[in-house]
């Protein structure tokens, strides 16, 4: 491991020969040699190469990114990495030339990168070093009084005496002898002996696996140590019943592990039967109430299965994973965080159930799932890595329809793509279905859960446009419906998006009922309701308590092993840090989400994100950086249409240029987005934040004329502005202007803005309220111009 020069290791060996159990030995004991640690990947559910990089992001703990290409993305996160990756259960994967290819091909994106895999077979490139691993040692039959001392024969013992403390080995010494000889010191074969041994005899199970073996080795085309395997297993196969066989078989079709409820559904067994296979050794538990097969044995056990017993077992998983997903529908309200924890459980059991029910069409299953799984969506951003599988069904039965039944759940799936495409970035997209569904819902024939989702989605994106009039009459119809058909997870998206809409024009009032409401409709989820009181709080500048209320809401995700998302919460985050002059708090959030994700592909930072940190580096000085962030922040926010994220950006991009001394280029862009805002439906305080940095600019420029004038014009405006809505950095720019002449006015805007950084001050708490005095320059003048000399030091 320490060697740099070796960089592609491969454990090879026969199944169960103990290459798992190994490879995460190596991992604990190696871990301190890697700066970014230990990662352990196994490919036991993959089904092709394809799968392969999106189970390694899952396994890092990355999210997959919309439709970006997965390796380009893992590529991306290993580059500066020094890592150590275990990749297991390769084998029957190699079939493919795609595989070395993708493991090559990741070694050189990621020099500091060591693979560590497990394998059956060679993969058979040149840069593989082969670690060849045999079956433990077993008696030399020529030595006499070493048989004790054999691991093969110590592994026997010490199994022997979990089930029995006071098993003697001594009267037993040909037999044990023999059953190791006759696994070939396979710890997988020792196992299920000793399982077997334990129910019947040591002799019984001797005797029967060499007569078993006898009858494998005759196979000319079968290596000696897989028919000793195989042997094993038909010798434990035999002795079950034939009821406890079948079950075992149909137990087989699941991958990884599953729940003792699981096993009742798709095999129609009982938790005793379960348990008999975990005594035979065949099923192991590894967990609470979660159960998993070797899988050696379960590639036995299913070649034992009768294509009959193998498709009503695959009707029966698809029924009973998707049929758990629709029944967290109302939980994911009632109460979230089991609901959430059984999803995140399943889900790559949900996963291959939805494959299951697409392909065969089965309607009901996958219909009555898109809801609670959009739910899940919403509450924890992680929509992306299914996207593909939504549009799947979606063409599968956009070509079986006309059917009513077809149809209606075809507008379902529709209504969760509009939502998860438009949040995940795929923006033209979800506007073409969402403006289709409600031209068809004018008709009466769409369906409602798609129009709600039609609604929510294309009311936030008039929002960000401006276009006011238009997002308040389609998130009442989004709401006025939610209600009418029990959706609370659209109410809650509605309410929300309406607080927004009266926040981000300063109607407070307005903006408090909307907050009422969305806290309400999600009741008793504190979860979501942490998240919409968190964004009031945010609007009358009590940042402390906003803060307060996502550190809680990122702990129930924290709870459940869930990395916190880069969603709207996230970015509000942000913001309340920069508003607090929190700034290396700022860079901290985002320098982490940058080491797990490409943030240019992230859609909450592509549209508010990267004006956050424009400003942030122009007020830390860092000019380039700020430059750079500023220049993104406009090209995005443009790229979706003009809104009110795209004047922050303007205006953060134009301060950064006047900071570079490029005052003209900062009046071009100002002007553009007057011309903007001049079609848009936003208040008065927008224009002000336009108007007011172009006035700097002209000062900058040394047109004082053109400043003065437009300072003056800006003096009633500005003071009218409140706790909520003032401009800081705007209204002190139009104070200097003004004072610079000796203007009266100018001591009206000293004192209101005085007023209002105090007032916002004291909403702050103490720990946070140094930095909100002192990090930013208008606020240490404005203090010290009222005689503060040392602010909450």
């Amino acid at each position: 491991m320490a060697d740099g020069t070796t960089r592609f290791i491969t454990l090879h060996g026969e199944g169960g020969i103990g290459k798992t159990r190994l490879a995460r030995a190596v991992g604990v004991a190696a871990g301190e040699l890697f700066a970014d640690g230990v990662a352990f990947v196994p490919l036991v559910e993959a089904s092709q190469a394809a799968d392969i990089p999106e189970m390694l992001l899952k396994a890092l703990q990355v999210r997959s990114l919309g439709k970006r290409d997965p390796l380009v993305q893992l590529n991306d996160y290993l580059a500066e990495r020094q890592l150590l990756l275990i990749i297991d259960n390769l084998e029957h994967l190699l079939g493919e030339e795609e595989t070395a290819v993708l493991l090559l091909n990741l070694l050189q994106a990621a020099p500091h990168l060591k693979l560590l895999v497990t394998s059956r077979q060679q993969v058979w490139v040149q840069a593989e070093t082969v670690v060849r691993l045999d079956g433990l040692p077993i008696p030399d039959p020529s030595v006499n009084g070493t048989w004790l001392a054999s691991a093969a024969v110590q592994l026997f013992v010490a199994r022997m005496r979990q089930l029995d403390a006071h098993f003697d080995p001594a009267d037993k010494r040909e037999a044990i002898v023999d059953i190791c000889r006759a696994v070939q010191g396979l710890p997988l074969g020792i196992e299920l002996a000793v399982a077997e041994s334990h129910i019947r005899s040591c002799e019984a199970v001797a005797q029967s696996l060499r007569h078993d073996l006898a009858l494998q080795t005759r196979m000319r085309d079968v290596p000696r140590r897989q028919a000793s395997l195989q042997a094993v297993f038909d010798h434990s196969w035999r002795l079950l019943e034939l009821e406890l066989q079948r079950l075992l078989a149909q137990c087989a079709m699941m991958r990884g592990d599953f729940s003792a409820a699981a096993f009742v559904a798709v095999t129609a067994g009982r938790h005793d039967q379960l348990q008999l296979l975990v005594d035979h050794a065949l099923v192991r538990q590894v967990g609470d109430d979660r159960y998993d097969m070797h899988e050696v044995v379960r590639h036995f056990a299913l070649e034992q299965l009768g294509t009959a017993d193998r498709a009503t077992a695959r009707e029966r998983y698809a029924a009973y994973f998707l049929h758990l997903v629709a029944e967290q529908e109302e939980a994911f309200i009632t109460n979230m965080e089991p609901a959430l924890a059984i999803i995140r459980r399943e889900w790559h059991h949900i996963e291959t159930a939805w494959d299951e029910a697409v392909a065969k069409t089965a309607v009901d299953l996958f219909d009555a799932a898109v809801p609670a799984l959009c739910t899940y969506w919403i509450i924890t951003g992680h929509a992306s890595s299914t996207l593909a599988r939504l549009e799947a069904a979606h063409a599968c039965l956009a070509v079986a329809a006309p059917q009513p039944r077809l149809a209606a759940a075809c507008a379902k799936i529709e209504g969760a793509l509009i939502w998860i495409s438009y949040t995940t970035g795929e923006v033209a997209q979800s506007i073409a279905l969402a403006q289709r569904i409600l031209r068809e819902a004018e008709m009466g024939t769409s369906e409602p859960f798609a129009i709600v989702a039609a609604s929510c989605t294309l009311g936030s994106l008039q929002m960000l446009r401006g276009q006011l009039t238009q997002t308040e009459q389609l998130l009442t119809q989004g709401y006025t419906l939610a209600i009418q058909h029990s959706l609370p997870i659209w109410q809650s998206v509605a309410t929300f998006l309406m607080m927004m809409l009266f926040g981000n024009q300063g109607q407070i009032a307005e903006c408090a009922i909307w907050t009422h409401r969305s806290v309400d409709c999600v009741a008793p989820n504190r979860y979501l309701q942490l998240g919409n009181e968190a964004s009031w709080h945010f609007r009358t500048w009590e940042l402390s308590t906003c803060l307060a209320q996502i550190e809680e809401k990122n702990r129930v995700l924290q709870r459940l092993g869930q990395e916190t998302c880069i969603d709207a919460t996230f970015t509000l985050r942000a913001s309340a840090y920069h508003r607090c002059g929190a700034f290396e708090q700022v860079i901290a959030m985002y320098e982490a989400a940058r080491r797990d994700v490409s943030l240019d592909n992230q859609q909450f930072i592509r549209y508010a994100g990267y004006y956050v940190l424009a400003h942030v580096e122009r007020q830390r000085g860092n000019l380039e950086a700020a430059l750079r962030y500023g220049q993104l922040a406009v090209k995005y926010t443009t790229d979706m249409a003009p809104g009110f994220h795209y004047f922050f950006a303007c205006d953060a991009l134009a301060l950064v240029l006047c900071a570079l001394g490029r005052p003209a280029e900062a009046q071009t862009l100002l002007h553009t987005a007057l011309d903007h805002l001049r079609g848009s439906e936003l208040a008065d305080h927008w224009y002000i934040l336009i108007e007011g940095s172009l006035a700097h600019s002209y000062a900058l420029a040394g047109e004082w004329q053109r400043a003065t004038e437009m300072a003056g014009e800006l003096v009633d405006r500005l003071l009218a502005t409140d706790v909520a809505t003032t401009q800081m950095e705007q209204t002190w720019f139009c104070y200097q202007i003004l004072a610079r002449y000796g203007d009266g006015r100018a001591a009206d805007l000293l004192a209101h803005m005085q007023a209002v950084i105090q007032q916002r001050a004291d909403r702050l708490a103490p720990e946070h309220r140094y930095d909100f005095i002192n990090n930013f320059p208008e606020h240490r003048a404005v203090m010290a111009q009222a005689g503060v000399s040392v602010v909450f030091a």
